[in-house]
Formats: C-alpha cells, structure tokens, sequence
C-alpha cells in the first residue's frame, strides 16, 4: 500500500509496513515511491505480505460487531 499522509488512512498503512508519503505532497516523493516499487520486486512482495499479515491481525471485518457487543454491554 502507497498512500499520502493525512489521507485517514496513513496510520494503518505504517503500521503495516507500508508506505506513506510525507507531507506536503511532492510529485517527486511520489514518483521516487513508484520507482522504488516496480524495481524492487522484493520490496513489493514484503510489503504484500505484511500488508496480509496485518489485516489479518487488525480485524478490521469485525469492528461493526464489536461496536454492537460494546453497546450491548453498557446497556446492561
């Protein structure tokens, strides 16, 4: 995953391992990412593989039932 910080999204990215371009955006820093990606195969697939890693540990599928489980159990 590529993606600009203050997107919303920038925190889970680089907690993954994955890259997060600086602010302000520069074309430059994204063309330099990019660059890096396609030459580097290996990079890419580590990125992949921790990109998996970490929505499998994040459970992020679930968060609508774990939101409903905590409201239940404040209602109790």
């Amino acid at each position: 995953v590529l993606t600009a910080a203050g997107s919303g999204f920038d925190h889970f990215v680089r907690e993954s391992g994955n890259l997060v371009l600086p602010i302000p955006f520069k074309q430059k820093d994204l063309v330099r990412a990019l660059r890096m990606l396609l030459l580097d195969s290996t990079r890419l697939e580590d990125m992949k593989i921790s990109s998996m890693a970490y929505a499998d540990a994040a459970n992020f599928y679930h968060r609508s039932e774990a939101a409903a489980d905590a409201i239940e159990k404040g209602r109790k």
